[in-house]
């Protein structure tokens, strides 16, 4: 399983599983070379949707830190239980369940599995500088959605998710549930001018001239 995942870490390419990459005797002669060719494939786009699996997905509990990519599983009786995932460096596979095939008390792919993977992969990668995926112009975008409409989330959507689309076949309108709470911005408002003081006047004032 870990070979068969490995192949979209390594940008398409299948490497058969060995503990040895290379051996070179004392005067530079290549005794046995285990290194692969890489090319850049539709692999990528695959990355990119499993690396959304542990930043906000079912695979949380695997986050390390660094770029990762993987898959939860869980049979419907809840005895077998996987997590499946790789980095720029490295792909493991994780199963949990019971010798004797009996049914696990709360075990799926997101919880036990999820956290031994994330757990051996720190461990392993300890040290190691933070590489990123190789990205050969995918033509994927990142769009936040509401979990509610599935369409683009708004500021007052209560719960979104990062989701990958195809250019040109992501969601187009913002949320419609929730776009009544959407704050709309106040108008500006004009000051008060102030009005010049008016003279005050008196009855007499009022008397035509030459009257008494």
């Amino acid at each position: 399983m870990a070979a068969a995942i490995s192949v979209l870490a390594n940008e398409g390419v299948r490497v058969e599983p060995t503990a040895i990459k290379k051996i070179i005797d004392s005067e530079g002669n290549v005794i046995e070379d285990n290194t692969y060719p890489t090319r850049a494939t539709t692999a990528s786009d695959m990355t990119e949707i499993l690396q959304s699996v542990i930043s906000s997905g079912t695979g949380t509990n695997a986050q390390i830190g660094r770029p990762a990519a993987g898959k939860t599983g869980t049979t419907d009786d809840h005895r077998d239980a996987w997590f499946v995932g790789y980095t720029p460096e490295m792909a493991c596979a994780v199963w949990t369940g019971n010798d004797d095939f009996s049914r696990m008390n709360y075990a799926f792919g997101g919880n036990i599995p999820a956290t031994v993977w994330g757990t051996f992969m720190k461990a392993a990668l300890e040290g190691k500088a933070i590489a990123n995926f190789h990205k050969p112009g995918n033509d994927l975008v990142a769009v936040l959605v509401c979990d509610e409409s599935g369409m683009k989330a708004n500021t007052a959507c209560p719960k979104t998710h990062r989701e990958m689309f195809r250019k040109g076949a992501e969601p187009r309108g913002l949320c419609p549930i929730h776009a009544a709470k959407v704050d709309k911005p106040r108008e500006t408002e004009r000051p008060a001018v102030e009005q010049p003081p008016q003279p005050e006047v008196h009855e007499e004032d009022l008397q035509a001239p030459g009257h008494v």
